[in-house]
């Protein structure tokens, strides 16, 4: 009789078919690649990849009954379906890298990463499951699994997620009076970062910046002196906001 189709999972199929003799039938296979016979009279067809198997059914006859024409019959061998879980991934700081991601697949085969999104993260370490944070930006992981002789392809599943510089804060204490005559002298303030201060004057009329990051501060004329502290950051660190602080000039 006719063969209904199969996927890979359901191997092996067992067939069956009568002659008109009542010898015993035997079967071969004409698509090796795709399904071979074996056990009692090869009977047995076991499914080994996606394609067309073909199962020939034979009765070489006896003393008796000549041999009876061959019969084949084929169906189609479909791999199995198979689909990736790959949960959503939170934003991170570049100060968080590496970041190890996870998914899994209906066949239990081992899921495998890459990232679309190179300039801002990268793929890396076992099955690319460690994403290397670059820069600023969107990065962007996508889950896949190849599939196997029993398992199709499944398909692809993309997750991204925001990658942002970490912040930073400047401690910039208070300034006291200064009077007029008073040579230049010298302000300092630390960065969370770790990264330089640099220094501006607000009021250049009253008092200016300079020397190394703007530290030393010179003094004009009478009035009100106002220094902001600012960090730029970098490829590592968001700006720092500014911090100002003013002080009498006398």
């Amino acid at each position: 009789g006719t063969l209904a189709n199969k996927t890979t999972a359901q191997s092996p199929v067992t067939v069956t078919a009568t002659a008109t003799s009542g010898l015993a039938v035997t079967f071969t296979s004409s698509t090796t690649a795709v399904c071979t016979a074996g056990g009692t009279n090869g009977a047995t067809i076991t499914l080994l990849k996606a394609g067309t198997c073909t199962v020939v059914a034979n009765q070489a006859g006896n003393n008796v009954y000549a041999p009876a024409q061959a019969v084949s019959r084929s169906f189609t061998v479909t791999a199995v379906a198979q689909a990736i879980t790959f949960g959503t991934l939170a934003n991170k700081t570049t100060a968080q890298s590496p970041v190890t991601v996870t998914a899994t697949a209906t066949s239990g085969l081992a899921v495998t990463f890459t990232s679309s999104t190179t300039a801002v993260c990268t793929a890396g370490g076992t099955n690319g499951a460690t994403i290397t944070l670059l820069k600023a930006g969107t990065c962007t992981v996508v889950a896949n699994q190849a599939g196997n002789n029993v398992y199709g392809p499944a398909p692809a599943v993309s997750r991204s997620f925001t990658v942002t510089l970490p912040a930073q804060t400047i401690t910039f204490g208070t300034l006291g009076t200064k009077v007029i005559g008073n040579a230049p002298f010298t302000v300092s303030a630390t960065a969370t970062s770790k990264l330089p201060v640099t220094f501006i004057s607000d009021t250049s009329a009253v008092c200016t910046t300079g020397g190394t990051n703007g530290a030393t501060i010179t003094l004009h004329k009478i009035g009100t002196c106002t220094i902001l502290a600012t960090q730029a950051g970098n490829a590592n660190f968001a700006p720092a906001p500014a911090v100002s602080r003013s002080f009498l000039v006398l």
